[in-house]
């Protein structure tokens, strides 16, 4: 890789977390405190293809379709029946009405959630531990490491979206200080 010219030289020495149990043992992984572009573009690839939310949009569909609400309104009532957080009667009806399609979807859900940190798990493996793990290796690996090692993956990413809307917020500041200064600076009477 060739070199960039740093104004400030990334941290020397990378921080190395420890994860797993005595019954999962225990590995070591640098934590950067960001991910990679390789890194969310392998994860986004894969979970772009999840069936729960797949199974959720089409289930919206077909309330929209059938109560002729628009799919915004249906995807709200679908997901108030999952989680039970509107008790309108809106909501029990789909919930009745869609019970068996809001149970799959649940289904899918969950098994798209696990799949996600087995993905997530892979990624951090593959790019920080040993390029030579397959994807498929990782069923092999104890759930605790598997676990941790997603939480891992959602860590450094929202460490990401901080930075990102930190380096927002110092944007939209700027224009504001540009005016004061202009007018600071600006002849008196204009």
């Amino acid at each position: 890789m060739g070199k960039l010219p740093f104004v400030v030289a990334p941290r020397l020495q990378p921080i190395i977390e420890r994860i797993g149990t005595q019954e999962s043992g225990i590995i070591e992984i640098e934590r950067r405190g960001y991910l990679t572009s390789g890194e969310k573009n392998f994860v986004q690839q894969i979970v772009q293809q999840d069936r729960g939310t797949l199974k959720l949009i089409d289930l919206a569909r077909k309330v929209s379709r059938d109560k002729g609400y628009d799919l915004q309104r249906a995807y709200e009532l679908i997901v108030s029946a999952i989680t039970g957080t509107d008790k309108t009667e809106e909501a029990e009806v789909i919930e009745s009405e869609y019970s068996e399609n809001i149970q799959e979807a649940i289904k899918e859900i969950t098994i798209s959630k696990s799949r996600e940190d087995l993905v997530m798990a892979a990624c951090l493996i593959t790019n920080r531990i040993d390029s030579e793990f397959d994807i498929n290796d990782i069923m092999q690996i104890h759930p605790d490491i598997v676990s941790e090692l997603a939480q891992l993956y959602r860590d450094e990413e929202m460490k990401s979206i901080e930075r990102l809307q930190e380096s927002g917020d110092e944007q939209k500041e700027e224009p504001k200080i540009e005016q004061i200064e202009k007018k600071r600076r600006a002849p008196k009477g204009i």
